[in-house]
C-alpha cells in the first residue's frame, strides 16, 4: 500500500485517460484499466483484485441490471412495430394547435421511450429518426 496525495492520483488518472484515449483505445476500457492499475498501485494487488471481485459479483446480483435485457428487447419491439410513429402521429393531431406543440410531443414521447427502453441512446436515436423530418 502506497500513500499518495489525492491530487497526484487525480493528475495521474486524468493524464493516463487522456493519453490512452488519444492513442485510440475505447474510453470504457481506458477508465476501467486506469481504475484497476491505480487500485493495484495504491492498495496492493490482493486488496484491489478482491474489491473488483466483490463489485462485479454485486453487479451481477443487482435485479435492476438483470432487467436490462428486457428493457432493450422492449425498445427494439417498439421500434420495429411502428408504435412510436403511430404515437407521434396521434400526439401531433392533438397538440398541433399549440405553439411549440411539436417540441412538446417530442419531449413527451422521449419520456415514454426513455422509461420503456431504459437506454437513453436508443430513445434519442428513435426520436431523431421520427421527429427530425417533421421539425
Amino acid at each position: 500500500m502506497i500513500d499518495i496525495n489525492p491530487e497526484l492520483v487525480t493528475i495521474a488518472m486524468l493524464g493516463g485517460i487522456l493519453v490512452f484515449v488519444m492513442l485510440g483505445y475505447p474510453l470504457a476500457i481506458v477508465v476501467g484499466g486506469m481504475a484497476i492499475v491505480m487500485g493495484i498501485i495504491m492498495f496492493g494487488p490482493q486488496i484491489a483484485l478482491e474489491v473488483i471481485y466483490h463489485r462485479v459479483f454485486g453487479l451481477l446480483n443487482n435485479y435492476i441490471i438483470m432487467a436490462a435485457p428486457g428493457f432493450i428487447f422492449m425498445g427494439i419491439m417498439l421500434g420495429y412495430s411502428g408504435i412510436t410513429e403511430k404515437m407521434f402521429a396521434a400526439m401531433y393531431l392533438w397538440l398541433s394547435g399549440f405553439r411549440g406543440g411539436l417540441a412538446i410531443i417530442t419531449v413527451l414521447i422521449g419520456t415514454v421511450l426513455a422509461a420503456t427502453v431504459g437506454i437513453i441512446g436508443a430513445s434519442v436515436t428513435a426520436l431523431t429518426i421520427i421527429a427530425l423530418p417533421a421539425m
